[in-house]
C-alpha cells in the first residue's frame, strides 16, 4: 500500500492518487480544514479572537433542545469556533446562535425539523438538514424548499471553503463578509 502525505499551501495545487476517502474527511482532516479557515480570518486585519470553541456542555445543551445528537461534523466545527467566522457573506453561529434561531423557527409553516442552521444573515441561512444525510443547503428564510444543495455534507462545504480561502481570491470586508477580490480569476 502506497501514501501519499501533502502538505497544503495556498496557490500549489496537488495531485491526488491512490483511493479518494468515502463519507466524507475524517476528524483530523475536520479540524484541520477548521483550523485553515481560522488561519485565514487570523491573518486579516480584523481581530479574530472571538473565534474559539465551544465547550461540550453547550454542545450538550443545543443537543438537548434538538433532541438528538449533532452531526459529528457541526460538533468538530463548533468545537473549534464556536461562531465568529464567515462563510461568503453569511456569518457563522455560536451554539446559543442555533438554539435561538431553532426556538425562532420552531412552529414556522416554512421550517422542518432536522434542519440545524449553522451560518445566516437576515434573508438566508446555510443549513445542515439531517434527514437528508447532512446536505448543505441555501435555505431562504420563510421559503418552503431550499434554494441549492451547496454539499453533500458540512465536512465537504468545510473542505471546499477552506480551499477557496486558500486559493487567494477572497478578501474579508468588515460587515460584509467575505468576497471575491475584484479582479481575482477563477479556477
Amino acid at each position: 500500500t502506497e501514501v501519499f502525505c501533502a502538505v497544503r499551501m495556498p496557490g500549489v495545487v496537488v495531485a491526488e492518487e491512490g483511493n479518494r476517502g468515502v463519507g466524507g474527511p475524517s476528524a483530523s482532516e475536520l479540524t484541520q480544514s477548521v483550523t485553515d479557515i481560522k488561519g485565514w480570518f487570523q491573518r486579516s486585519p480584523e481581530d479574530w479572537s472571538e473565534a474559539t470553541g465551544a465547550p461540550s456542555a453547550e454542545i450538550q445543551r443545543l443537543e438537548k433542545t434538538l433532541e438528538k445528537q449533532i452531526p459529528r461534523d457541526l460538533e468538530l466545527l463548533l468545537g473549534e469556533a464556536n461562531g465568529g467566522l464567515w462563510f461568503m457573506e453569511k456569518e457563522s453561529f455560536s451554539v446559543d446562535k442555533i438554539r435561538d434561531q431553532l426556538m425562532e423557527y420552531d412552529g414556522a409553516s416554512w421550517w422542518r425539523r432536522g434542519l440545524i442552521p449553522f451560518a445566516g444573515d437576515d434573508s438566508c441561512l446555510l443549513v445542515v438538514d439531517t434527514n437528508l444525510e447532512d446536505a448543505v443547503y441555501e435555505w431562504d428564510i420563510g421559503e418552503e424548499e431550499p434554494n441549492d444543495k451547496i454539499a453533500d455534507g458540512l465536512g465537504a462545504y468545510l473542505e471546499q471553503y477552506r480551499d477557496t480561502l486558500l486559493g487567494g481570491g477572497c478578501e474579508y470586508i468588515d460587515g460584509c463578509g467575505v468576497v471575491e477580490k475584484v479582479g481575482a480569476s477563477r479556477k
